[in-house]
């Protein structure tokens, strides 16, 4: 068996009732026993989920994440799919849901959002999967099967979807996939925030930006959902400020002075603005993408027509743009 970077095995692919939030190792342990075992927890898939957090692999940021959402949302109705070799079944079922909240966590390797396995293995029954995103459609490789979902109709994530957190690298590093993402992602009423990154990123990043590993230094004090928490108990939240609360848990974690973590947040709002951090600040980048060039015809006059309803609405509250573009290292980084 050959691996893209470094990835666990799970072999788990459940839905769960999520109790309330905590912090503490002994209920990640918990949650975590309860998702392995299945049992009471595991139902069938329902298109009415709020948020659906999928992951390859055994990585703790996807239950925190689930768990987060599922407290700030008021649902306990999260879906969560963790498995390293998802059946093909599993993964068209994914791609059907319409939640308002997503998280995908994975590898991106060129266009390829994958699994990591590079070979099929019968002897450990590893099989590669690779899932390429197309501005109307989505090819599914697994193994020797292989499904076309067109946006629409088999492929419906769009649908409903305010805000889209990836758990893996690169997602906004190279500039034609990230118009790619941000038009299949992208509906005829407006098009979700969009968290990603840009460049090479580990899950115990976004772990501890949700709070995985406390609130102890070198950690924020107040991690992402902490803030959101904060946020919503005075007003209903707004994009502002989970765009403001998800790049602050960044900002207050110290990464140490070889992981210069920051540089790498990248944020786009539904405006097609790119949110980013310099010298401690949350600035606005100057890759173009509020251009709208990536969208369909009728995409692009809806988007627009909402922009212009909705001039007044909450963004974030920055005085100065970035004055160079970010730079990114040559060539295309593995995770």
């Amino acid at each position: 068996m050959r691996l893209m970077g470094c990835c666990c095995i799970s072999l788990v692919a459940v839905s769960l009732f999520l109790p309330g939030r905590g912090h503490g190792q002994e209920v990640r342990q918990a949650e975590r026993q309860v998702i392995r075992e299945g049992s009471d927890h595991t139902k069938k898939f329902s298109n009415q989920t709020r948020a659906v957090a999928f992951a390859f692999g055994d990585r703790e940021d996807v239950l925190v994440w689930a768990e987060g959402v599922a407290s700030i949302t008021g649902s306990k109705d999260v879906l969560v799919i963790q498995n390293q070799f998802p059946t093909m079944e599993e993964l068209v079922e994914l791609f059907n849901q319409e939640p308002e909240w997503l998280f995908l966590g994975g590898h991106f390797n060129g266009w390829m959002f994958t699994n990591g396995i590079i070979e099929y293995d019968a002897e450990v029954e590893s099989v590669p999967i690779q899932i390429y995103f197309y501005r109307e459609s989505v090819v599914i490789n697994r193994g020797k099967e292989r499904r076309v979902l067109t946006k629409g109709k088999d492929f419906r994530l769009h649908e409903n979807l305010k805000y889209i957190f990836w758990g893996g690298c690169s997602a906004h590093h190279r500039d034609d996939r990230t118009r790619t993402i941000l038009s299949v992602f992208s509906n005829t009423e407006s098009r979700p925030v969009s968290f990603g990154w840009d460049g090479v990123m580990g899950y115990e990043i976004t772990h501890a930006m949700m709070g995985g590993y406390g609130n102890e230094p070198p950690f924020a004090s107040e991690d992402f959902f902490d803030r959101l928490e904060a946020a919503q108990s005075k007003s209903p939240l707004t994009d502002r400020q989970v765009i403001e609360s998800w790049m602050r848990s960044s900002i207050d974690t110290y990464w140490g002075e070889a992981y210069p973590i920051n540089d790498r947040v990248s944020v786009i709002d539904s405006y097609g603005d790119e949110w980013v951090i310099e010298r401690g600040e949350i600035v606005k980048s100057v890759r173009p993408w509020s251009d709208l060039s990536f969208a369909g015809d009728n995409e692009r006059e809806a988007i627009r027509k909402r922009q212009r309803e909705q001039m007044d609405s909450p963004t974030p509250d920055v005085s100065k743009e970035a004055s160079t573009e970010k730079s990114r290292p040559e060539g295309e980084s593995s995770p």
